[in-house]
């Protein structure tokens, strides 16, 4: 009995941090995929004031409360959201964001905003010599990308992988409201549920050691590759064009 007891424990432990991590490493491949595209999109089109200060505004997203999050990611694709709405009229059935959808849904709209605003200055930062030589040489597209914004954007992708990772590993309210179920619960919900509805401390407190553990390790690597490539924001630099 006691081996049956600590294999469906051990299973427990097991599902809770496969999931937990699968969860925060999809999340966070989508923000930084996402946020990669809408930066190019915005320095593209950089001369629109609008965007310009769409831009700015983006870290007040990364900053705001997570349960206005939620609630707004609700109300555009819960039942009774426009969204929803739109698949059920157009393809005949409605989605549910009850789930692993709806966790990654509420991560990536608070986490992608960051990156687009990191990964923007990134490009701004891009010396006007470059996109001389790149204009006088005739490289659009594509080319254009690869020559120039991507070895500026790549140097921010380590250090916000490992931030955003961090945000969805210890992440609690989007999991909490859209989890939909134990099924979908990752480490700091589980910890919640053991100790203020299980009362089982003990299960807690193993929950608490093996987060401590993990998240020890991604600390560890944030500030690893924080110390060689560092990211600012700064409101005061600007793109010089040529």
């Amino acid at each position: 009995e006691f081996q049956s007891i600590e294999n469906i424990y051990s299973s427990y432990y097991l599902r809770v941090i496969l999931f937990t991590i699968s969860q925060s490493f999809l999340s966070c491949m989508l923000s930084i995929t996402l946020g990669i595209f809408a930066a190019h999109l915005f320095f593209k089109h950089r001369n629109i004031k609008i965007l310009k200060k769409l831009i700015s505004l983006m870290p007040l997203i990364f900053v705001s409360p997570t349960l206005i999050v939620v609630l707004g990611v609700t109300s555009l694709y819960g039942a009774s959201g426009i969204i929803n709405k739109f698949f059920l009229e157009f393809f005949g059935q409605s989605i549910s964001i009850y789930g692993i959808l709806g966790i990654i849904l509420c991560h990536v709209v608070l986490n992608f905003p960051i990156v687009i605003r990191v990964m923007y200055q990134s490009l701004t930062e891009v010396s006007s010599d470059e996109w001389a030589l790149a204009d006088h040489t005739n490289i659009k597209g594509l080319g254009l990308f690869k020559s120039i914004e991507w070895p500026a954007l790549k140097r921010n992708i380590p250090s916000l992988s490992v931030l955003i990772f961090f945000l969805c590993f210890v992440s609690f309210i989007p999991v909490l409201v859209l989890g939909g179920g134990p099924k979908f619960s990752t480490l700091e919900v589980a910890i919640y549920q053991s100790i203020l509805y299980e009362f089982n401390f003990v299960k807690g407190l193993n929950l608490i050691f093996i987060q401590i553990f993990i998240s020890s390790i991604f600390f560890y690597l944030f500030f690893y590759i924080y110390k060689k490539e560092k990211f600012i924001l700064s409101e005061n630099k600007k793109f010089q064009s040529s």
